[in-house]
């Protein structure tokens, strides 16, 4: 396991903390204010620093402590991108849920949404999710006993299958996604363009060494 990876405690605190996507619960703008009153903008147009000292700040700490010959500093971008990650992922379950879609199932319908006319290759359709044909023929199942989607066989090639999004589908993942939006811009709505733009472009740059290694 890798050394930026959350220790079992720290893990354990995450989890039974899951943030609320309740505004009201969660004191929402004041928290996101406090957090935006602690970033400075540099010249460059990056986030400068935060006084609020949080766990990844103490974890390398110690490892500074124990380890002064190491450079610790990659801890702070990558142990912060595992633990936001997380965080995202319960947002993203969370808004999905509440339209009554799993994750799986809103990615999948997400992919038929994006095309014009709503309809993929179960191929493609695998290709789009990331999963394997097995796991894309169950899904596949599974969303058209729930009415998300029909599918039809290629009337030149039988082995060929089409997947289309019926209207109950489309009306779900749209609403996923305006709720899923609404929350993505409430977090970000105290930051600039500059500042989210900043920090989407740092990301990309991250995510252009793994993914263009993998192609």
């Amino acid at each position: 396991m890798a050394e930026s990876e959350l220790s079992a405690a720290d893990q354990s605190r995450l989890d039974e903390s899951q943030p609320s996507h309740d505004p009201s619960a969660r004191g929402e703008g004041v928290h996101h204010q406090h957090a935006h009153d602690q970033l400075a903008l540099g010249e460059s147009g990056a986030v400068g620093k935060t006084a609020w000292v949080d766990e990844v700040d103490n974890i390398v700490a110690r490892w500074q402590a124990q380890r002064p010959d190491l450079d610790v500093a990659p801890l702070g971008v990558f142990s912060r991108l595992l633990r936001l990650s997380r965080h995202v992922a319960w947002m993203r379950k969370s808004a999905f849920a509440n339209h009554g879609l799993e994750t799986w199932e809103f990615e999948m319908l997400a992919a038929l949404r994006r095309d014009a006319s709503h309809r993929l290759t179960a191929g493609k359709l695998m290709q789009e999710t990331m999963v394997s044909s097995g796991t894309i023929t169950n899904r596949i199942d599974r969303m058209e006993e729930h009415g998300f989607v029909t599918r039809e066989t290629d009337e030149y090639d039988k082995r060929v299958v089409f997947v289309q999004a019926t209207q109950r589908g489309i009306a779900a993942v749209d609403a996923a996604m305006e709720e899923l939006l609404r929350l993505q811009g409430e977090l970000l709505a105290p930051f600039g363009t500059e500042e989210v733009d900043g920090v989407s472009a740092f990301l990309k740059v991250i995510l252009e060494e793994f993914e263009t290694d993998a192609e």
